[in-house]
């Protein structure tokens, strides 16, 4: 009989790094249970993949409940993602302790490690700034490198359930190099010129996860809007300049307000001109563009995978950067006006765009396979 595997996710970045080791265990002969809520449903649907509702199962998704599922089921592994805001996970981990079941943690990008596990979320963050202790705890946390380690063995975490294994969903992107021919056609259908220059905005739901607004004090000292603006008047001067057409695509992120940019959008025109694009391929669109800008989302990193040019702006950044690749030194973020404007200028007058290699995060699925089996053959 083969041993069975319960994944749980909620939220997009979540269902991104389970989906793969879903295949990846299936492929191994195990049988998997597959459950979602809210957004990670849409992305197991968009993957190929049928999950289960977990609100359709249970009544509030808390322990007892969790735990009742957990019985009827008997998995020998849980493994989920981590969210947020939601407390799903933890109350899973917590459930899944309590009748012997082995759980694994998988995170998928390399800030707020700690708040995951605390008995908070970022909408209460000020909350766990105060008492920064994690209650909430899997057998194992699966990081994706050793920075991630490091980070975490600093708030408190015992080094002894952290694992380094990669990104699964990061070595997942680098397969999709393939659709270049697809990708192709969408600059046409997005209407931008054979001599025009695509940007992809790539914005985080800052404004809404950490309750802020324009003019109220800032978390990371900037928003997505605040980035945005700082962008387009940096293209602006560019433009004026080089006389180039620019067409900036922002891509929605789905816990985003439909209306989020809509001042911004109507007051640009002309040689630059923005609109807003949630359907089309995101891989596609990636693979169209001529530079992918952003903040710390898990989106750079996707293109990087996809060998893209990439860059982070953190302008007015009041805290450690939050882009891994920033820390790293693999690409710095840009962090004043004057060093946007330059690296614009050089990318869109002359191509000057600069492509970042990732590199150690090939394998995730296997090693995720592999520390299972060990696990449960100790078990």
């Amino acid at each position: 009989m083969s041993q069975r595997v319960l994944f749980f996710s909620r939220d997009p970045g979540g269902a991104n790094v389970i989906i793969p080791l879903v295949r990846g265990f299936q492929d191994q002969g195990y049988s998997v249970d597959l459950y979602g809520k809210d957004m990670a449903l849409d992305r197991y649907r968009a993957a190929g993949l049928v999950g289960v509702d977990l609100t359709a199962e249970v009544k509030d998704a808390g322990y007892e409940e969790l735990q009742r599922l957990l019985r009827g089921i008997s998995p020998d592994l849980v493994i989920t993602g981590t969210s947020a805001n939601d407390f799903t996970e933890k109350h899973l981990w917590r459930a899944a302790g309590s009748l012997g079941i082995p759980s694994f943690a998988v995170l998928d990008q390399w800030l707020n490690y700690g708040i995951r596990f605390s008995n908070h979320g970022l909408d209460r963050i000020s909350l766990y700034e105060q008492d920064k202790t994690h209650p909430y705890l899997p057998a194992r946390i699966l990081v994706m490198d050793e920075t991630a380690r490091e980070d975490m063995t600093r708030l408190g975490f015992e080094p002894g359930i952290l694992e380094v294994v990669g990104h699964p969903y990061l070595e997942a992107v680098a397969g999709e190099k393939k659709r270049l021919d697809a990708a192709a056609g969408l600059r046409d259908r997005l209407g931008v010129g054979a001599d025009d220059y695509l940007i992809v905005f790539a914005p985080e739901p800052i404004s809404k996860v950490y309750n802020e607004t324009d003019d109220s004090p800032h978390y990371w000292g900037y928003t997505e809007r605040t980035i945005l603006k700082e962008v387009v008047a940096g293209l602006e001067r560019v433009c004026a300049q080089c006389g180039r057409k620019v067409r900036v695509v922002i891509r929605m992120h789905p816990q985003e307000r439909p209306d989020n940019y809509d001042e911004i959008i109507r007051e640009h025109g002309g040689r630059i001109s923005l609109l807003m694009d949630s359907k089309s391929n995101v891989f596609e669109l990636m693979l169209c563009s001529d530079l992918i800008m952003g903040m710390s989302s898990m989106f750079l990193l996707e293109a990087a995978a996809l060998d893209r040019p990439i860059v982070s702006v953190l302008i007015g950044l009041a805290r450690e950067s939050p882009f891994i690749l920033d820390r790293t030194g693999a690409s710095p973020s840009i962090r004043s006006r004057d060093e946007l404007e330059s690296f614009l200028y050089k990318a869109i007058a002359y191509g000057q765009a600069p492509v970042v290699s990732l590199s150690g995060y090939q394998g995730a699925a296997a090693r995720v396979i592999n520390l299972a089996e060990g696990l449960l053959c100790r078990g």
